[in-house]
């Protein structure tokens, strides 16, 4: 599926996201930490760390707020993921790109919506991203965003006062998204192909304990 990227409607099931920490931007160019987007070198690997952890069978180490989100790679039709941060209200999850639209994440929904989510405590659930919009949404989101320990952070780089007021009228500067789960021809979710890797450090950590232990006797 392809072209833009559909709006939000009220009153369906759905799940939105928040990009992860160290967001920051807005649509309007403000409080761009461009420096500090993870586009290459030693901020890359940082920023996808903790999907080596998650692949490694380690995701219960991770803070319970992340979630692993599978898109479909809009030059190359390959799965792409992503780890970022979410906040839950009831049977909504939300995540907002802190990036704006330069995040690859961002880019591959725009042209292909279809997209799988995992966490911990959900697993796997399937969908089609549709960007929030309407103020009615953004009105009902500000308690929820609240929740989020970055939120008044994450106002201050889109340039807004932290009222629920300002916060609506300026919505265009938020890049918000909800997912509508579905069964649909989503990307695969990521695999925990290196479990191997936990197993050898694990009996390597276990080998050095032993033999810690026979040289104290």
């Amino acid at each position: 599926m392809g072209g833009r990227l559909p709006q939000s409607r009220a009153g369906t099931y759905r799940i939105v996201t928040k990009d992860f920490v160290m967001s920051a931007t807005t649509n309007a160019g403000r409080g761009l930490l461009a420096d500090w987007y993870p586009a290459g070198g030693w901020r890359r690997w940082l920023f996808r760390a903790p999907l080596v952890l998650w692949r490694m069978g380690l995701g219960w180490l991770l803070p319970r707020q992340m979630l692993v989100l599978a898109t479909t790679g809009r030059k190359s039709g390959l799965p792409r993921y992503v780890m970022i941060e979410h906040f839950k209200a009831g049977r909504t999850i939300y995540f907002v790109s802190g990036w704006g639209k330069q995040a690859q994440w961002v880019k591959n929904i725009q042209a292909d919506p279809l997209v799988t989510v995992e966490t911990m405590r959900d697993g796997v659930v399937t969908g089609t991203v549709r960007r929030v919009t309407s103020e009615d949404e953004f009105r009902r989101l500000w308690p929820v965003m609240q929740q989020s320990p970055m939120f008044d952070t994450q106002l201050r780089y889109w340039g807004m006062q932290p009222t629920r007021e300002d916060f609506v009228a300026k919505r265009d500067r938020a890049l918000i998204f909800m997912l509508e789960p579905g069964n649909v021809p989503a990307p695969p979710p990521l695999k925990r192909d290196l479990r191997w890797v936990t197993v050898i450090l694990g009996a390597l950590l276990l080998l050095r304990l032993l033999r810690g232990g026979k040289k104290k006797r």
